[in-house]
């Protein structure tokens, strides 16, 4: 399920994070907090690295979530591998829109992405590894797609020249 592997997700930057980020009962007091307070915004290093946990969950699942499958089929006619969606291992670059993801600059989904290879049935998903991270930060795009239908070359003109690093 969805939570199952991201609390898998979690659990391996948990324990591999550095000393005094790593703990776990701090992280879901951390969780508790921010979910009874969703406006909180970290003022130590312990609960921006959290955030930063939780936003490189959060995109890997979003991902994966749109991304196909690909397993291996053996039929009469030899070993074929068959797939089920769509293979976004061709994709060059991701946007964050809006909050967290529009506003932290340096943040790097690619190794999220990396770490979602194998669904829960032992299927391939298929995301792209490396990325470009483009952001959002003036939060333009929920705004631009309102236009693009009448506009769509001014409206994507304006959001590729709002997007930040």
């Amino acid at each position: 399920s969805t939570a199952e592997s991201g609390r898998a997700l979690i659990a391996e930057a948990l324990k591999n994070a550095p000393e005094g980020i790593a703990a776990t009962s701090a992280f879901a007091d951390f969780v508790n907090h921010v979910t009874l307070h969703p406006q909180t915004l970290p003022a130590d290093a312990q609960g921006q690295a959290f955030d930063a946990l939780l936003a490189g969950a959060c995109i890997s699942h979003a991902c994966a979530r749109h991304a196909g499958r690909s397993h291996q089929v053996h039929t009469a006619d030899g070993i074929f591998n068959l797939q089920v969606g769509r293979d976004l291992r061709g994709v060059k670059r991701l946007i964050g829109s809006g909050g967290w993801l529009a506003n932290t600059p340096g943040f790097t989904p690619s190794q999220w992405l990396a770490q979602q290879r194998l669904d829960a049935k032992g299927k391939s998903i298929l995301l792209p590894t490396q990325v470009e991270y483009s952001r959002d930060a003036g939060y333009l795009f929920p705004l631009l797609a309102n236009v693009a239908c009448a506009f769509p070359a001014p409206a994507a003109r304006a959001g590729i020249h709002a997007l930040s690093q």
